[in-house]
């Protein structure tokens, strides 16, 4: 997902108070407004925080084109969802709006509100916290696993997920956008540089691995970023963001979105050993990995991860894109980093 935004529609804050009114009714719309913002400060432009009396709320507009589904979407993810929490994971749980439906519409934009949480998602998460990112992860990937047969058959036949082939994609940063960054001597020449050998350089490990023709719920976006975390020494996860990625597909995705993320633990390679390891540990215990699955995880990631990578870079070396998040998506997308966790999981020392 490349969170490039749909800008068609001016979101200001009387298009808000006009999509809590017709969503959720006029009390919602005379309560104060701002937009949510990152944490850089910067306006995410998807989201804006509504100050009901009895508790904060965020409206969520789906801007992202990746995440303008079908309608017919929003009762099986909520389905998902309600599943999910009974499951003890913390999931979104939506206000219902007017029409008993958990999304409202608003030219043509699905708008959703659900209750602010109180904790935070830290940037650069510590050893503490990814233990309980794992461990709230695999949670939801054991739920997930367990929903009953005939949602995933609805959910495979409404979302209908095309991954974008990653040989186009190697391909094309190989003839196409390699030579034009290698002659660039801008900082964002030179980044994109680099996300692009290593592009060319993890075309092995994508090339060594076969699709498995298995098709359960998958969260699809089990990122850093997802989760709220509590302060203190012991903290935990207060809730997942969002659904917004939900899809039928290899279930092994999330896990190895769940093992790019344990190794963004801070403070060096040990650290990302030990994070990897517990892991891997919950992971077998639980019966979520088979024995010989990790090899799977990183060759799989790259595969979904390269070519929206390269969407972006041709957009910033060919089309001039700047902006907030580039560097944010440089970093989720890092075909080094997945090639560095593919080591850490698969060589020496485990």
């Amino acid at each position: 997902m490349t969170q490039k935004l749909d800008t068609r529609t001016r979101i200001d804050a009387d298009w808000i108070r006009a999509a809590l009114t017709r969503g959720w009714g006029p009390e919602w719309a005379r309560v104060p407004l701002n937009p949510l913002t990152d944490w850089q400060g910067r306006a995410t432009g998807d989201s804006w925080l509504v100050h009901a009396r009895s508790h904060p709320h965020v409206l969520k507009i789906r801007l992202d084109p990746a995440e303008q589904v079908a309608p017919a979407m929003y009762p099986l993810r909520q389905k998902v969802m309600a599943h999910c929490r009974r499951h003890g994971v913390p999931a979104p749980n939506p206000v219902p709006a007017a029409d008993g439906g958990t999304v409202s519409w608003r030219d043509d934009l699905a708008c959703e509100l659900t209750p602010m949480l109180k904790g935070a998602v830290p940037n650069h998460a510590g050893q503490d916290q990814i233990v309980a990112v794992v461990r709230a992860g695999l949670r939801l990937r054991a739920s997930l696993d367990e929903i009953p047969a005939h949602l995933v058959t609805a959910l495979a036949a409404t979302s209908r997920v095309e991954s974008a082939d990653w040989r186009l994609a190697v391909e094309e940063a190989r003839t196409t956008l390699l030579p034009v960054a290698a002659h660039r001597t801008d900082d964002w020449g030179r980044a994109c540089a680099a996300m692009l050998r290593g592009v060319v350089a993890a075309e092995g490990l994508m090339a060594a691995i076969r699709p498995r023709q298995v098709s359960a719920v998958v969260h699809g976006s089990l990122c850093a970023k997802q989760f709220v975390l509590s302060g203190g020494r012991d903290p935990q996860v207060l809730g997942l963001l969002d659904f917004g990625a939900l899809h039928a597909g290899d279930p092994l995705l999330d896990l190895a979105a769940l093992a790019d993320t344990a190794a963004r633990v801070r403070v060096g390679e040990t650290a990302q050993r030990r994070a990897l390891a517990q892991f891997l540990d919950c992971a077998v215990r639980n019966n979520l990995l088979a024995e010989g699955q990790e090899q799977l995880l990183m060759p799989l990631l790259l595969t979904r991860t390269v070519p929206p990578l390269i969407e972006v870079i041709r957009e910033v070396l060919l089309d001039g894109r700047r902006g907030p998040g580039l560097v944010e998506q440089f970093d989720l997308y890092d075909p080094m980093h997945k090639t560095h966790v593919h080591r850490l999981l698969t060589g020496p020392g485990w």
